[in-house]
């Protein structure tokens, strides 16, 4: 309202659809997990309804998201892709896969050698059924290590790997989602260049608008 210039940075891409875009979150009248039904059946089903754009098939949030909708006959409307604000720049920071997948595998490295077995042992032992010892990455993949099922090691692997699929998708959102979306190579040598390039962006966005 005084005209200012903000920056929003971070997190999701779901939350900033959220705050940039007319984006409106409705309650379901009821809702089912679907949990008998594997992603392919679910897909399925919704086929069985006039729909022009299908969610992937390993998507399975969207997928119950969307059955429950079509089952409960609510609208389905394309949610999220008007802009609430006239000027907005898009600035995504994106390494070279390869640095990335390092990157991210070092983290988890790091994670393990902070503790992180120990922390998800005591959120184990106090709240096991717990939605996001199940769902998150980094918590549920360690359930076949508590079942005596994998080794540290493997449940280390497959947090790696669960890690870079979910950068590879969050890459995806952000092409798919944003528009005019400029892309920058971080340095990670000397990121005052990346901070200099991204400021040249922005300086330029103002002139031009």
């Amino acid at each position: 309202e005084k005209g200012n210039h903000c920056i929003f940075v971070g997190g999701t891409g779901l939350y900033i659809k959220a705050a940039l875009f007319q984006y409106q979150f409705q309650e379901g009248t009821t809702h089912h997990t679907y949990d008998s039904f594997s992603n392919l059946e679910l897909l399925e089903k919704i086929k069985k309804y006039p729909i022009k754009e299908l969610p992937h098939v390993n998507n399975r949030k969207r997928l119950v998201r969307l059955l429950n909708k079509l089952e409960n006959h609510e609208e389905v409307s394309k949610n999220g892709n008007t802009l609430c604000y006239q000027d907005v720049l898009f600035l995504y920071l994106k390494a070279p896969r390869k640095l990335l997948y390092e990157k991210l595998d070092a983290r988890v490295e790091e994670m393990f050698k902070e503790g992180l077995l120990e922390e998800v042992t005591s959120y184990q032992k106090m709240f096991p059924n717990s939605k996001a010892l199940q769902t998150g990455i980094g918590y549920k993949e360690f359930i076949p290590y508590f079942n005596k099922e994998q080794t540290l090691e493997e449940v280390k692997e497959t947090i790696k790997k669960n890690t870079r699929h979910y950068a590879k998708r969050q890459e995806t959102f952000f092409q798919n989602q944003f528009p005019k979306l400029h892309v920058i190579t971080p340095n990670y040598e000397d990121f005052e260049k990346t901070i200099e390039e991204a400021c040249q962006l922005v300086e330029k966005e103002l002139q031009d608008s």
